[in-house]
């Protein structure tokens, strides 16, 4: 991220350089994707304020980054994305200050639900602005989904970014031309120029932006190594800011300071025994923050991961006296760089990452050994919802967490299977930690079993056709697992060996592999009852209507115990039902939860709002019929109540592609679900109260749907 106090700097100094973005037509542009991102999500248009009020993705990200990915295109400019992989070991952020910080987020979050609550709208919005909460990881599935759409280039560095961009432009191969990112790019020796930012929005004229390092060095009269000490002192995104830099003329002072000292070790040595550098380490900090940018590690072309000084040579010396002569060797490269990154994982799963075939958060949990675990949108405050995230999600043996961590490590070095990695709860800041089970039996059996998916591509292919499917999905996994003479096919042979390389080949097993860490198929490869269900569910779905990731969801959260039509922790939030008797308020909160589940389509983006448009459907209905609920859908004036509560939804949800149909649509997930309910009774699976509270349901809303 920038340089702190950099960037006021260079507009004042008029450092900053402006060109139309003609100028790069025909060339390869290297973008740093979380700068990228940061700049649409904390920027108008696609800047979204009330993002930790309704949680979901930025809806007008996609059309946004569909259009700078167009005016692109149209001048012949190739973008490759690179990606941040895993982070750098960080000790100058001890748990201290993350609670800090996380409880001054949950405190804004709750002054800003009370405002809005009060109906102090923009005095909420300004609180939730500054508190999106929005992790960049979240973004990824979708943003790499429209790259891969449109054939982007991309790729995830082992760790920072910049390393990677600036390897890419040196390699002999030329795989960019330019840089498009931070300003602390800047700081690793030999980088003279980079973008910092695009305007790609102006139709008739888009520019960019860039600096020269050299021009910086000349008007401040430092050397590049002391551009460097001084970048690190006044704080980027991966170094705190040193204590004596802290105030309104920062730059200017740690310029002075680092040009009479000579450079930055010797300034901070000098300041070392008072409280506030001493009190954070920050000699050992300063130390550590400049080998991980000299020494940044890169992915190769060779697929290796080394340092950049090692990978990429140095560029040609300029003629200026401020460029830094030395090139390391690998001599001088660090033997405890582990220390500064992290141990080393296999090349392979480096590889994965920057395919992105793994996301990074099981490997940053394994190689930071902790899994933060930060509270949702209202500060999750009820008791259901904490034990929900403790006992099933984090600390549970077979839970998401540890089978993910037994997963990475099962394909490592041993040192990872023995690594302890402990949680750490938002609501639980005094306890101490408890460690996350990833290498227990339990766990350790479950991944070594799932080894045995090798379904061969004749099976795969032979179920695509029999299923008439062009598409692999749990549908057709469920149906090739449905009877005991099918998942026999799947089960490997005696002696047989087969190594999994079609693409084909490898989703279908993924996908098997993942149903039965789940529990949904047994050891056998035959159906539990959960897969019953869902499988019994999905045939009665519509094909179009998506229904299968929702409804596997819904699976979940009825195994946990948590869908169900009562009130958590007795506490009636606002939004939700308004109308009716304690029973029937149990029944549109049922229906609400159940189809929240299912992302609504938006003209922009899919979200997660559609127990909010039900809700608006139903009470529209309820206060046309004279504020009585439907009973009978034949009685006088009902048909018109139903197509006049639809209209009003139309007018409600302008953003929302088809409302009216959407409503449908809910509404048919709901009878997917409880088709998946009716299976797991029909099998002892669920407890009467809780079919008893669907079918109750039901009967409520099957005579108000359209």
């Amino acid at each position: 991220m920038p340089i702190k106090h950099l960037d006021n700097y260079l507009v004042d100094r008029k450092h900053l350089q402006t060109q139309p973005l003609h100028f790069l037509t025909d060339s390869r542009l290297g973008i740093d994707a979380s700068y990228y991102l940061t700049q649409l999500t904390e920027t108008p248009p696609s800047r979204e304020p009330l993002l930790a009020a309704t949680g979901g993705l930025p809806l007008a990200l996609t059309s946004r980054i569909e259009s700078d990915l167009r005016t692109l295109e149209k001048l012949r400019i190739k973008p490759v994305f690179v990606f941040p992989g895993l982070l750098p070991n960080r000790r100058w952020k001890q748990q201290q200050h993350q609670q800090h910080e996380l409880n001054e987020a949950m405190r804004d979050r709750r002054e800003a639900w009370s405002k809005y609550e009060a109906g102090q709208e923009d005095a909420a919005t300004k609180l939730f602005e500054a508190r999106s909460g929005l992790q960049q990881w979240d973004l990824w599935r979708m943003v790499l989904r429209i790259f891969r759409h449109r054939n982007v280039e991309f790729i995830v560095a082992p760790y920072v970014a910049w390393a990677q961009l600036i390897y890419l432009q040196r390699h002999q191969k030329a795989y960019i031309h330019a840089i498009y990112g931070p300003t602390d790019t800047l700081l690793y020796p030999g980088v003279d120029k980079v973008i910092t930012s695009l305007d790609l929005t102006s139709n008739n004229n888009p520019t960019f932006n860039y600096v020269v390092k050299r021009s910086i060095l000349n008007d401040l009269g430092l050397t590049e190594d002391q551009f460097l000490d001084v970048g690190i002192l006044l704080g980027s995104d991966h170094s705190q800011t040193f204590p004596p830099s802290m105030h309104q003329e920062a730059l200017k002072q740690t310029v002075d300071m680092v040009k009479y000292y000579k450079n930055g070790h010797t300034a901070v040595s000098a300041f070392a025994d008072q409280p506030q550098v001493k009190g954070i380490q920050y000699p050992d900090h300063f130390a550590r923050t400049r080998c991980m940018i000299k020494y940044s590690l890169i992915l190769s072309s060779d697929g290796v991961v080394v340092p950049l000084p090692i990978a990429s040579p140095s560029p040609a010396t300029h003629s200026h006296s401020n460029h830094h002569p030395h090139h390391p060797t690998a001599a001088d490269i660090p033997s405890d760089l582990h220390e500064i990154f992290t141990h080393r994982l296999p090349d392979e799963i480096y590889f994965y990452l920057s395919r992105g075939l793994l996301g990074p958060q099981a490997l940053v949990w394994l190689t930071s050994g902790q899994i933060i675990e930060n509270p949702p949108l209202d500060n999750g405050e009820i008791n259901e919802y904490r034990r929900f995230i403790k006992e099933v999600i984090t600390e549970g043996q077979t839970g998401p967490r540890a089978t993910g961590l037994a997963l990475v490590s099962s394909v490592a070095h041993n040192f990872w299977s023995k690594r302890p990695v402990t949680a750490h709860f938002w609501f639980e800041q005094s306890t101490p930690q408890k460690t996350i089970l990833h290498n227990s039996q339990q766990t350790v059996q479950l991944t070594e079993r799932v080894s045995s998916w090798t379904v061969p591509y004749a099976i795969v292919e032979e179920e695509l056709r029999m299923q008439n499917s062009s598409t692999i999905d749990f549908a057709l996994c469920l149906g090739a697992t449905a009877s005991e003479k099918l998942a026999a096919r799947t089960r490997p042979k005696n002696g047989q060996t087969i190594t999994l390389d079609k693409k084909d080949e490898v989703v279908a097993n993924v996908i098997w592999r993942f149903l039965e860490l789940r529990g949904f198929l047994l050891n056998s490869h035959s159906h539990s009852s959960l897969a019953r269900a869902m499988f019994v569910a999905i045939r009665t779905a519509r094909v179009n209507d998506k229904f299968q990731d929702s409804l596997y969801l819904f699976l979940e959260l009825v195994r946990a115990g948590v869908m169900h039509g009562h009130l958590w922790s007795g506490r009636a939030f606002s939004g939700g039902p308004s109308f009716g008797t304690d029973d029937e308020k149990s029944c549109m909160l049922l229906v609400m939860r159940v189809l929240s589940i299912v992302p609504l389509s938006f003209k922009s983006e899919v979200n997660t709002g559609f127990g909010v448009l039900a809700k608006v459907y139903l009470d529209a209905l309820t206060h046309i019929n004279n504020r009585q609920r439907v009973r009978d859908p034949n009685a006088e004036g009902v048909k018109e109540a139903k197509a006049m509560a639809l209209e009003i939804c139309e007018e409600t949800f302008p953003g929302v592609k088809n409302p009216k149909q959407e409503v449908e649509r809910g509404f048919r997930f709901w009878d997917v679900a409880l088709t998946a309910m009716r299976q797991l009774h029909s099998e002892g699976a669920v407890l009467r109260e809780l079919i008893d509270q669907f079918e109750a349901a039901e009967a409520w809303l099957a005579p108000m749907r359209p």
